[in-house]
């Protein structure tokens, strides 16, 4: 596959294998002559204005890669990747090109348009409430609600990546499950998206925080229009949820979609790792692109993110936890007491365990280096 990308670079690479490489149009055309002539010694008279050694070592990075399958009449092993996941073939793009018509786009903009413009600043909506979690002195309850209602919400943000790539891919892109530390997630694997053009892509990575915001609209009216209190109770942790999760995609220190949607729009694929470097060298690295430079100030202002959902939530929220099963004891309320000690335990134990890994990896990391 290759296909030209902006005006003096072209993206190629292996379908099967979903691996691409962006490569300059002097590249292009060592590429090209190797798929017409199929050998090294008509390759070199045809490129004659390159030296047989660029030739050569470019050659041997497409071996290493895998890009090439037969050369100078040798069979080159092809690799194979093992897609673990679900592909979901019943959803196809022509059914999914009728349900998300003109129309539909239409009627959904207009709705979040009403909704967050004129109904919302109406209503009473408190968005980073961490005491909408503490709706029963069971610990054990909230927490287990927490945990459900998170595990749904990333699975509907994953799916709606899938539902895009889907509908604007045709039949890419599948869904798996991934590890994060000892936590299985849901991962929409999308394989190559570099076939899509890139308003297509800046789209798909955009879904998940769409659907997000379309979730957040609808949980916020059932939240202030419901009359049933189990109804109310679980509106608002899920819109406590919802908008901690749209806070997260502007941590600009991690690879998220937002991350993905700025480096695509400027054309740039080693954003994070060039603006990292010129943050280690104390903002001196010479030779970094000025969209880097600018993107070391969104990397601290993820980390000012980070401490702001850690200031508002994070610690107050785990303040309140201690506080109720303190006043369990007090009251001599044993069940929930020793329930709720319980899961202050587990959660200390499970953030042990967490920065344990972490710092393993770091050192692991460090000493690589």
């Amino acid at each position: 596959m290759c296909k030209k990308e902006g005006e003096n670079s072209y993206i190629v690479g292996r379908r099967n294998l979903n691996r691409y490489i962006e490569i300059s149009e002097d590249a292009y055309e060592i590429i090209k002559s190797i798929m017409e002539l199929e050998n090294l010694e008509l390759v070199k008279y045809k490129l004659f204005s390159f030296s047989t050694d660029e030739i050569e070592n470019f050659i041997s990075k497409l071996v290493e890669l895998n890009f090439l399958e037969i050369f100078n009449g040798e069979l080159i092993t092809s690799e194979n990747i093992n897609k673990r996941g679900i592909s979901f073939p019943w959803i196809r793009q022509r059914v999914l090109k009728r349900i998300f018509n003109k129309v539909t786009i239409l009627v959904w903009v207009l709705y979040l348009s009403y909704v967050y413009l004129i109904l919302i600043p109406q209503l009473s909506v408190s968005l980073l409430d961490y005491s909408d979690i503490f709706f029963s002195k069971s610990l054990f309850i909230t927490t287990m609600t927490v945990t459900v209602l998170d595990f749904i919400l990333v699975m509907l943000h994953e799916f709606s990546h899938f539902l895009s790539i889907r509908l604007l891919g045709g039949e890419l892109g599948f869904i798996g499950i991934g590890r994060r530390f000892f936590y299985f997630v849901f991962e929409t694997r999308i394989d190559n998206i570099w076939l899509l053009e890139k308003p297509k892509r800046i789209l798909v990575y955009l879904s998940g925080i769409l659907c997000d915001i379309t979730l957040l609209s609808f949980f916020i009216l059932v939240a202030n229009f419901t009359k049933v209190q189990l109804f109310y109770n679980i509106s608002k942790v899920t819109i406590l949820l919802l908008v901690v999760g749209i806070i997260f995609e502007f941590k600009f220190y991690l690879k998220t979609d937002l991350y993905f949607v700025i480096a695509d729009i400027i054309d740039s694929r080693n954003l994070m790792t060039d603006s990292l470097m010129f943050i280690k060298s104390y903002f001196k690295h010479k030779g970094i692109s000025a969209a880097s430079k600018y993107y070391s100030i969104l990397i601290g202002l993820g980390l000012i993110i980070e401490l702001f959902i850690l200031v508002k939530v994070g610690i107050p929220a785990s303040i309140l936890a201690v506080v109720q099963t303190y006043n369990n004891f007090i009251n001599e309320e044993w069940d929930y007491f020793l329930s709720n000690l319980v899961v202050i335990l587990l959660t200390f134990i499970e953030l042990l365990i967490v920065g344990i890994i972490f710092f393993k990896e770091k050192l692991s990391q460090s000493s690589n280096l």
